[in-house]
């Protein structure tokens, strides 16, 4: 059924119900599979390695962590040089209160990468690299190719030491996040910043394809910005 909620754990096991915190399941992989797209799937405190993990169109729409401070989905040790954490392919996608960080991928957004427009609420990205010869978006990156309307929303999130490593010949820019419409979903997709913090997010090549050390947008409706702060970033 819908509406349920889904317990994963880094004490966990596949092999457990995952429908309480006491029998919750080792990975968001298995969360994925059983879960259906009203539910909502409580990843506990801990660290996480994700790699390429895909949603699906009928997965959970809300995944939430237990903090910043306390659930991290990183990149361990850096060993994956071409693997993000998530490929976002459901619409309405929301993530909450968890760390990305550590990623290392050679094609566009380091820790993830979306064709739908996502909310994240209470995110942090730290430390990620992404980037190919065409697009950037250090950490995130959405390239949005739907005619409906849509908000890509970012609400207190914290964007730290993101870069683009990639030559980005076209729309290789941002360092943190790279918004781009393509397609019928030019001019469609709106993106919202409200109390996020950017601090020391950058490009590699001084190109003008690369501009936007913090954040880049082409092809989108509206950006808004609003109670957030940028330190020291640079394209």
């Amino acid at each position: 059924g819908s509406g349920g909620t889904w317990y994963v754990d880094d004490s966990g096991s596949d092999s457990n119900p995952g429908t309480s915190s006491g029998s919750p399941f080792l990975t968001i992989e298995r969360a994925f599979e059983v879960s259906c797209s009203n539910d909502i799937i409580e990843i506990g405190a801990g660290t996480y390695a994700w790699y390429d993990v895909s949603t699906t169109s009928s997965s959970a729409q809300t995944i939430r962590g237990a903090g910043v401070s306390s659930t991290y989905i990183q990149n361990t040790g850096y060993a994956d040089t071409d693997s993000r954490a998530l490929y976002c392919k459901n619409s309405g996608l929301t993530l909450e209160d968890m760390t990305f960080r550590y990623y290392r991928h050679d094609d566009l957004g380091g820790a993830i990468y979306s064709t739908k427009a996502i909310t994240f609420n209470r995110v942090n990205f730290t430390d990620n690299q992404g980037g190919d010869a065409t697009y950037g978006g250090g950490a995130v990156a959405v390239i949005y190719g739907s005619a409906s309307a849509a908000t890509m929303e970012f609400n207190s999130c914290v964007f730290t030491d993101n870069i683009v490593s990639g030559s980005g010949a076209s729309n290789g820019g941002g360092g943190a996040v790279l918004g781009y419409g393509s397609g019928s979903g030019v001019d469609v997709l709106n993106m919202t910043f409200t109390s996020c913090t950017f601090t020391g997010n950058k490009t590699l090549s001084s190109s003008t394809s690369q501009d936007g050390g913090a954040v880049y947008a082409n092809n989108v409706g509206t950006v808004t910005v609003s109670k957030s702060k940028f330190y020291t970033n640079h394209s």
